[in-house]
């Protein structure tokens, strides 16, 4: 049967919806609502019907109907379904159905003759094209994806709303999202919470290009106000965001104009850390009063240790926030304000603060911030060497997490019991913690990248560097995710001091092959042949390394190998020598040259730098 309105038609034989004859890309499960509501017009569909029906046995949230139901409006309008609150949706457009005759089947009848009799041609061309496509533009990542790269707009990706909302308020924040100039549909079959938790995992499924963006949120109440927490997802980095409104309209305005900015600034997709400070920057002179732009810029100059800056910005983030009534970005101030006095070793005036936006988040929907503020006080508790508090902010921490179902987030609350613990000399704490994060990601399915967290701690927790050493080629070949760098680069310090202490060369050398060749990795290959007196390879190593590292703005690695290069001064011309040592002078930090104090002393540093 086809059933005809307008331009539309719709065939519920085969579940295809045309446009001017053309067959419009739906869902099988949008194909099956659809056809639901052309057979039930005028009539009132709850959503128990719609799931029953169209779902059947799957378990799956009531937010797919509202999804579903959005896109068929995209498409039809947002006219053709009328909700009615607490009661269902009524399709009002009139489709007519109309039987097929005979002459009007015959020319399918023909068509299905010729394809039987062409169809081992038919396979070999398309065989033929299949191959030529890989062979031109590759396989996507995921094949249950698109592999539609995603370019240069705003990609939506249907955001996640409290019960608290009644459905006509969740149909009008869609509809205001969906229409907006800057957004098209991102329906990629990933949902809010993989693109708040999952960030490696969605740019490569999603193909994001360098000027694509991904937005998703979270819909709540408070206070008779409109709540979202936001995401903004680039190509190198993401932007995590608040929004309080009375209204859908004053919402979605102010979320078009902080995304509008960042899209513009390019901060998402800028591949050089270096420059996002100044990008910042810029954005905080356009717009000065934007809450999510200050809380930004407050985390890169801590992140530079720029302290009496970011104690400005963050007194400039209190008094906004205070005035814009917006209570996270409060929270947020007071938390990285204790933050700063905790790197200062000031506990109590850290402590102090910390507890002071936990006060304001009780009775909120910020469970995320609370999680990050418990774990916070865990470390102070661990630094005041007061275990039964951290083990109470651990709990509080993992609690958090559970509300608002993050599964990683309690993985990170277990390993930081854990790894606290070990610190303390509390073995038995050490591991309780860690098998429960296992048994989470065990239990939850999560993929195996994120057992490298498991692997490194009972690496650290070995009685041996024989098992910590299998523990640490085990999560090396993991699959990379960006957020376990500082994991991965750990792993590999650790192997290399075992390897060079037992003069196993091949081995160390052999790491180099499975890793990719960053700044880091030349560091590493460059001690390694130091420790086997190849001076020339490791000179020239470290060179390629510090050269890579600066024209990237890794200042960190740079200073390693401007270290390193120092510590074979006797095999360099002078000159060269000075080079590294005036490096090591403009950009070490004061942390940093404490921490490298020993090993500066010995090749001389300070005495150099007196006399030159």
């Amino acid at each position: 049967m086809h059933y005809y309105f307008e331009k539309y038609y719709f065939d519920d034989d085969t579940f295809t919806l045309y446009q001017n004859d053309k067959p419009i890309d739906l869902k099988s499960n949008e194909a099956k609502l659809l056809a639901l509501f052309i057979k039930n017009k005028d009539k009132i569909l709850s959503k128990d019907r719609i799931l029953d029906e169209v779902w059947g046995e799957q378990v799956v949230s009531e937010q797919v109907v509202f999804q579903n139901i959005s896109h068929l409006r995209r498409v039809f309008g947002n006219g053709a379904i009328t909700t009615f609150s607490k009661k269902g949706y009524v399709w009002q457009l009139s489709f007519e159905p109309k039987e097929l005759k005979n002459e009007e089947k015959a020319p399918v009848q023909l068509m299905n003759k010729w394809y039987t009799s062409s169809y081992y041609l038919y396979s070999v061309i398309t065989l033929l094209l299949v191959i030529i496509f890989v062979l031109f533009f590759g396989l996507s990542s995921n094949g249950s994806l698109s592999n539609k790269q995603l370019k240069g707009q705003v990609y939506v990706i249907p955001f996640s709303f409290s019960e608290a909302l009644d459905e006509l308020q969740v149909d009008r924040i869609d509809t205001l999202l969906t229409r907006n100039k800057l957004f098209q549909s991102g329906d990629h079959g990933i949902d809010t919470d993989v693109v708040f938790r999952y960030s490696d995992k969605v740019r490569e499924q999603t193909q994001l290009n360098n000027t694509a963006i991904l937005l998703s949120g979270y819909v709540s109440q408070l206070d008779e106000q409109m709540v979202v927490e936001y995401k903004l997802l680039g190509a190198e980095r993401e932007w995590h965001g608040y929004i309080l409104a009375k209204n859908e309209a004053l919402m979605t305005n102010a979320l078009d104009k902080t995304i509008g900015n960042v899209q513009s600034s390019g901060y998402l997709n800028e591949p050089n850390s270096a420059l996002l400070a100044a990008k910042l920057q810029l954005l905080l002179e356009r717009q000065p009063d934007d809450l999510s732009v200050i809380y930004h810029l407050i985390k890169q100059e801590i992140t530079h240790q720029n302290f009496d800056v970011a104690r400005a910005l963050i007194e400039k983030l209190l008094i906004e926030s205070k005035l814009q009534k917006n209570s996270p970005y409060t929270a947020l101030a007071l938390y990285l304000k204790g933050g700063i006095f905790h790197q200062q070793h000031a506990y109590q005036h850290a402590e102090r603060y910390y507890k002071q936006a936990l006060a304001l988040l009780a009775e909120t929907p910020y469970s995320k911030v609370a999680h990050n503020i418990e774990l916070a006080l865990a470390w102070l508790a661990y630094a005041q060497h007061n275990t039964s508090q951290l083990q109470h902010h651990i709990s509080n921490a993992s609690e958090h997490a559970r509300q608002s179902g993050d599964v990683l987030s309690e993985v990170k609350a277990q390993t930081t019991g854990s790894i606290l613990s070990h610190k303390l000399g509390d073995l038995v704490n050490r591991y309780q913690y860690l098998n429960t994060a296992k048994s989470l990601l065990i239990a939850h399915e999560i993929e195996q990248a994120h057992f490298a967290v498991i692997h490194y701690h009972l690496a650290l927790f070995s009685p041996s560097k024989v098992e910590a050493e299998s523990y640490f080629l085990k999560l090396l070949g993991l699959n990379k995710l960006a957020k376990y760098q500082w994991i991965y680069e750990s792993s590999i310090e650790d192997l290399l001091s075992w390897y060079i202490e037992q003069n196993r060369w091949e081995e160390a050398i052999g790491l180099f092959k499975t890793q990719p060749e960053s700044s880091f990795n030349l560091n590493q290959k460059a001690r390694v042949l130091r420790a086997q007196q190849d001076f020339r390879g490791a000179i020239q190593a470290a060179k390629q390394a510090f050269d890579s590292a600066r024209l990237s703005y890794e200042h960190n690695n740079a200073l390693h190998s401007a270290l390193l290069l120092y510590q074979m001064k006797p095999y360099m011309n002078e000159l060269k020598v000075i080079e590294y040592q005036n490096y090591i002078k403009i950009h070490a930090s004061k942390f940093w040259i404490e921490k490298h104090r020993i090993e500066l002393s010995e090749v001389g540093y300070f005495d150099d730098l007196a006399v030159n």
